[in-house]
């Protein structure tokens, strides 16, 4: 998969970029520092939200401690996806590398797409009050994308 600028660039070639290309390349570069001020706020995180994620899920689901262990990795790994999605301002590679996979595991292991959905607003609502505002927006679509690609998964229930 390639990302934007990279379509950018090889479309160009041999000429000159553009006035639309010159003006995409400097908004996203314009828009870095707070993309990695958000990425570093995510990573700060982590270890506290797997630790309440885990705990939340474990009291939720009592005997299934090996699956939530597993689940919360999973949702971390997810995060990180996330964030690196939102570093390059690519939605396509976050829809590429974990939500056309995810929408495959549920559907492949009959899990419960709601199930999914809750635990992911879950992710979204412990996280929410330690994220900074602009970290929450930029985050915040590829949490979206989540929500969109299961619900189809939900009405087939």
């Amino acid at each position: 998969m390639n990302t934007w600028f990279t379509e950018i660039v090889r479309d160009a070639n041999e000429r000159a970029l553009n006035d639309q290309e010159l003006e995409r390349i400097t908004v996203y570069y314009g828009g870095l520092p707070a993309r990695l001020r958000a990425a570093e706020e995510v990573e700060q995180l982590e270890s506290e939200l797997a630790g309440t994620l885990f705990g939340e899920l474990k009291k939720k689901h009592p005997y299934r401690t090996l699956y939530t262990r597993r689940l919360v990795q999973d949702l971390l790994e997810s995060l990180r996806h996330m964030v690196q999605a939102m570093l390059a301002d690519e939605p396509r590679m976050f829809r590429h590398r974990w939500v056309n996979h995810l929408t495959r595991v549920v559907a492949e292991l009959d899990l419960d797409p709601g199930e999914i959905q809750d635990v992911y607003a879950l992710v979204l609502d412990r996280s929410a009050g330690k994220l900074a505002n602009h970290s929450r927006e930029l985050l915040q679509p590829y949490f979206d994308e989540l929500a969109d690609a299961l619900t189809p998964a939900l009405a087939g229930r």
